[in-house]
């Protein structure tokens, strides 16, 4: 049609495998008159156009060289960076750039319980939730996965404190409470009792801490990385292509 085929092969490609004969068939039928509407369509286009054509087959062809660029680029990085971050860059980087990463909210690190209010020995509970003792904090440990409807006992990470709040029956006016370090705060509603011990807080616009920023920084070294080898590769291209005078500058 107007000196283009469909191929059989240009079917096969677009119907995928395991269809039965009929199904086959139907969508074979669709794709074709798909296929013809298009050319219809183009060589409309083409004879009732007031646009330069030529101008059309520049961008194209700055389209497809685009697609090139991007394919050749993603085989280059995935064959060639290096996406291995040590401990000691990340430390590094975090040390050299710590007026970056200021905090957008406040921070903190808590030991947390939520329990039916019907559960056992919650005085208990509240003793070893307060207690820094390790045998204590096994043994909450123990109560919290017997009994707890929700916990969270990691004291080495930090969460953020609007979403912990969503875990908690407390307005707004009552946040000022979550930021007493060491004491043990107590909620409760008509189904649940939640016991609190904030071990340590940060507030908005101070220094995030490193392990809140690890993932961060590490995307971040291999985006630097990604860039930088794309330029060298850029910059080899090009000086290989004028010393082999593959590039004549008039």
């Amino acid at each position: 049609m107007y000196g283009k085929e469909l191929y059989i092969s240009d079917l096969n490609r677009s119907i995928p495998n395991g269809l039965d004969s009929l199904d086959s068939a139907v969508m074979a039928e669709g794709i074709i008159d798909a296929w013809l509407t298009k050319q219809v369509l183009v060589k409309q286009a083409e004879n009732n156009l007031t646009t330069d054509l030529e101008e059309i087959d520049r961008k194209l062809e700055e389209y497809r060289s685009d697609l090139l660029i991007y394919a050749y680029q993603k085989e280059f990085i995935n064959q060639n960076l290096d996406t291995v971050v040590n401990e000691e860059e990340i430390s590094a980087y975090y040390e050299e750039n710590r007026a970056d990463f200021l905090l957008k909210d406040i921070i903190l690190k808590v030991r947390y319980i939520k329990l039916d209010t019907n559960a056992p020995s919650i005085l208990k509970a509240e003793q070893w939730l307060m207690s820094n003792n390790p045998e204590d904090v096994e043994e909450l440990e123990d109560y919290c996965y017997q009994y707890a409807v929700n916990f969270y006992l990691d004291e080495q990470n930090w969460l953020y404190l609007d979403d912990f709040l969503k875990e908690l029956p407390l307005t707004g006016s009552q946040r000022s409470q979550l930021l007493k370090t060491g004491k043990l705060i107590r909620l409760a509603d008509p189904l649940y009792i939640y016991l609190i011990r904030v071990l340590d807080y940060k507030l908005k616009d101070a220094i995030s801490p490193l392990s809140l920023e690890k993932d961060n920084i590490r995307n971040t070294i291999i985006n630097e990385r990604r860039i930088q080898l794309l330029e060298e590769m850029e910059a080899d291209l090009y000086n290989n292509a004028l010393r082999d005078n593959e590039i004549k500058i008039y």
